[in-house]
């Protein structure tokens, strides 16, 4: 057994049995202070670099089949010089699930990374529809569509997808869009930075998707607790469509935007959907309260061993 494969049986341990949690405490507290000094270290390096940067750095994704310029002051780019990668589990997943033949909806695609990779695995008639509000993220998004020469099967929607059709001001922090909320800004990470609000259009799923014609069979969520009204904005779709959905849930941040992860998780079950835990199918929902999920169609049953199998192939 690799170092790798044990980490992961002593985290389902601790996520499945209370007493296991309990008996590894000790080596976990150990365990999460030495990370955390590493972190901090790393940090260090990555936030000096980003001061000496002059202009937005292009960095190789390779996750994500692209080339991306990023901004240097956001924690994407922290993450990425300090770990060499980016949620490379979630993209396998939007890999192994989204039907190359049918369309695909990225909501908050911020600067692009699922809508270029996305896009490159499309077969020639279906398309991406990359929906971003913010400023900032919005310029950098264009820019890497054309640097990555998607644009044929990438279109932009520069709004908030919502449950119900109106103007809405998005609440933004520069260069660091993905804190950016329609309510406040409560996440930690960008709790000592200032906001820009901004007006923009909003749209539910159903509209876009029959204002555009298209038929999505992949749905990627990541807008700071706001899935719900997303999902609700989408009830057509998800009855007629039955699209496979790849969403952040985090609790905290959807009890700011007025709902909760239970209320996610029950829309998705009345419209006949089975949800695994995308960090971990071996690990139940609510093992933590934030992380990522994946949605299957009932009718599909996917299993969690199949899931499992697509994050390591």
């Amino acid at each position: 057994m690799s170092v790798d494969q044990l980490k992961q049986a002593l985290r389902r341990l601790r996520g499945s049995h209370a007493w296991a949690a309990a008996l590894l405490w000790p080596a976990s507290a150990v365990n999460r202070a030495l990370y955390r000094r590493k972190e901090l270290a790393l940090s260090a390096v990555a936030l000096r670099l980003a001061d000496l940067l002059a202009e937005d750095p292009v960095l190789t994704i390779a996750e994500f089949e692209g080339t991306f310029q990023v901004s240097a002051k956001s924690d994407l780019f922290r993450r990425i010089a300090i770990h060499g990668s980016y949620e490379p589990k979630l993209s396998k997943l939007a890999c192994a699930w989204s039907d190359p033949r049918r369309d695909v909806i990225d909501v908050g695609a911020n600067i692009g990374f699922f809508s270029v990779f996305l896009a490159r695995h499309r077969q020639s008639g279906s398309r991406v529809l990359a929906c971003e509000p913010t400023p900032g993220a919005l310029r950098r998004l264009r820019a890497n569509i054309e640097r990555n020469a998607v644009g044929h099967a990438v279109e932009v929607f520069a709004g908030i997808v919502s449950s119900a059709e109106g103007m809405f001001t998005i609440n933004s922090v520069t260069d660091r869009e993905e804190y950016s909320s329609v309510g406040s800004i409560v996440h930690p990470s960008a709790a000592s930075f200032g906001t820009i609000s901004t007006v923009v259009e909003g749209l539910p799923l159903d509209d876009l998707a029959g204002q555009r014609a298209l038929a999505p069979g992949f749905l990627k969520i990541d807008v700071e607790g706001f899935e719900h009204h997303v999902l609700k904005g989408a009830s057509r779709l998800l009855q007629t469509q039955r699209p496979v959905i790849l969403c952040e849930l985090n609790d905290p941040l959807l009890r700011n935007a007025g709902s909760s992860a239970s209320e996610v998780l029950e829309l998705l079950a009345e419209h006949r959907y089975t949800v695994f835990n995308a960090d971990d199918p071996e690990l139940p929902l609510g093992t933590s309260s934030f992380g990522d999920m994946i949605a299957f169609p009932s009718e599909s049953h996917i299993t969690k061993e199949q899931v499992g199998r697509s994050m390591m192939a």
